[in-house]
């Protein structure tokens, strides 16, 4: 069955006219579907989504701040993952000649990088904008916080699993997201 045949299957399976009763089953493509009337036609539906749901799984009262919502999103373990992982893809990056800047990234650094990279109080085009020195863009808190190139270097090496537990590409079990 060619493409356009499968499309135009699809679309005959969708959208039935009028004259077919509702009670009716629609073609063998749909199953289980729910019927809408809208002018001369009749749409077939698929049924509703019944997976997990988007959004927060968890409450904060009133008295929490910022840093609450961050713990319960970013929490000591997935930050510890982070930590493991990042200065392993470094060390892996640079077997043969360490890179002489970096230095391993701690789970206070990682909480430091993060908080710059969500929280993003102040918007700027570019990251780097924010240790400008114009007062226009510049931001001096985070400058406080952080130098520019630890920020980049952390940047250049952030990871968040073991490249080495992926299979090359073109073998099975590749993953692209890995």
């Amino acid at each position: 069955m060619t493409m356009l045949m499968m499309k135009s299957r699809c679309l005959t399976s969708l959208f039935h006219r009028e004259k077919e009763t509702m009670t009716k089953q629609c073609p063998s493509v749909c199953h289980h579907c729910h019927h809408v009337r809208i002018g001369g036609w009749k749409i077939c539906l698929p049924p509703a989504f019944t997976g997990p749901q988007p959004g927060a799984t968890f409450q904060l009262g009133a008295e929490k701040n910022e840093n609450d919502f961050f713990e319960k999103v970013f929490t000591p373990e997935l930050i510890e993952k982070v930590v493991v992982e990042t200065n392993r893809y470094a060390d892996q990056r640079y077997d043969d000649k360490p890179e002489p800047r970096w230095s391993p990234v701690t789970e206070t650094e990682l909480r430091a990088y993060l908080d710059m990279r969500v929280v993003h109080i102040i918007q700027v085009p570019h990251a780097d904008m924010y240790w400008s020195m114009d007062w226009l863009f510049g931001c001096l808190k985070v400058a406080d916080i952080m130098c520019r190139e630890r920020f980049e270097k952390i940047s250049l090496y952030l990871h968040c699993n073991n490249r080495e537990t992926n299979p090359p590409r073109g073998q099975g079990g590749h993953d692209k997201l890995h």
